[in-house]
């Protein structure tokens, strides 16, 4: 729940004030839907379009269309709980979600929740994509007895989806770092800042002296001497 209200946020935000011609999307589903076997899965499907710009998206289906193409942050949260065809007396329960791009899954984008079948909890698979134009996206979950679940908590509670997916595009003039590289070196140090010291409003600088010039102390003037017979008294 608290997933979801963050997501919300962030997406309302992004889409009031995102420019003409901004790429986005966040689409959530409704019902439940049970996880297909580890080792394949099944698409996730959404029936509720709550923003989209630049992206295609049909309600009810699974697939993300990019006509953009370039660097795209995606993050899903399923809400995760028991489910499928498994006996009531089953301890605990597994669930896998993965992104695929046209179809092939995506490298390192697994996530994997085991829990007691009375617990729900969400998880996150996100990351920063490379799409181009025409790919086609999808959110994948597989597991054993266990479902992405909608939950209606009653009263003026607001419906908790069984998947959040959002995603949208990022500025053409990022810098993205090949695997590997150390972070200070896209870093451009900062200028040092100029310090201007503080002088009392009393206080007069000195003009500064030009280089190559002296300045001579003047000669001192010898007392005068005493006249007359000095023995200790005048």
């Amino acid at each position: 729940m608290a997933a979801k209200s963050l997501f919300s946020m962030a997406l309302f935000a992004f889409a009031t004030f995102a420019p003409t011609g901004a790429q986005y999307a966040q689409v959530s589903s409704t019902y439940t839907q049970t996880n297909g076997p580890i080792g394949t899965g099944t698409p996730l499907t959404y029936d509720s379009v709550d923003a989209l710009s630049g992206i295609e998206f049909k309600a009810g289906g699974s697939n993300f269309t990019i006509v953009e193409p370039g660097a795209y942050f995606l993050i899903a949260a399923p809400q995760v709980a028991f489910g499928g065809d498994c006996s009531a007396d089953t301890a605990s329960f597994t669930a896998d979600f993965w992104v695929s791009v046209n179809e092939v899954a995506v490298s390192n984008s697994n996530v994997r929740l085991v829990a007691p079948s009375t617990s729900t909890d969400v998880i996150v698979t996100q990351g920063v994509y490379i799409f181009n134009k025409g790919d086609t996206v999808e959110v994948l979950g597989s597991g054993e007895c266990s479902a992405a679940t909608a939950i209606a908590p009653g009263g003026d509670e607001p419906l908790i989806p069984s998947i959040i997916t959002t995603m949208y595009k990022l500025p053409s003039k990022m810098t993205l770092m090949p695997s590997g590289t150390p972070v200070s070196s896209f870093m451009t140090p900062s200028p040092k800042p100029t310090v201007t010291p503080l002088l009392s409003p009393s206080v007069t600088p000195s003009p500064k002296k030009p280089k190559g010039t002296t300045t001579l102390r003047p000669s001192a003037t010898p007392s005068p001497k005493p006249t007359g017979n000095f023995n200790g008294t005048f």
